[in-house]
């Protein structure tokens, strides 16, 4: 049995059935496929123009949501590999997991700019 990708089957669903629903989150809010598709497709090419080479560590510290989703898909279409951060975890822990994947790069969304800065600085 031939393994397939995870963007490359998400990218099947989208072709099949873009309208069902791919994600579906707790507070409420949903995401069809082809919204999921078109939305991680914008982020890894963002990602490439920026400059992400293949296999790149992309971290992520965002809290659990169709959005951090949508990066996780992202990175993927772009050639890097995701590193998600706990936004709950301490800075000091966050610091000693950024320097020792040492991604390229790190997107960060929701109320966590303060941690972020700490983990950065240590």
């Amino acid at each position: 049995m031939a393994m397939i990708r995870l963007e490359t089957y998400l990218d099947r669903q989208v072709e099949r059935r873009p309208e069902a629903p791919a994600i579906s989150h707790p507070s409420g809010a949903t995401i069809g496929f082809g919204m999921l598709g078109e939305a991680s497709d914008r982020l890894a090419a963002l990602l490439v123009e920026a400059g992400l080479a293949a296999g790149d560590r992309v971290a992520f510290l965002m809290p659990k949501s169709i959005d951090a989703i949508v990066a996780m898909v992202g990175v993927l279409k772009a050639g890097g590999a995701y590193v998600p951060l706990d936004t709950a975890g301490p800075a000091p822990r966050l610091a000693r997991i950024l320097d020792r994947c040492r991604p390229a790069w790190v997107l960060a969304a929701g109320p966590v700019g303060a941690m972020l800065a700490d983990a950065l600085a240590a």
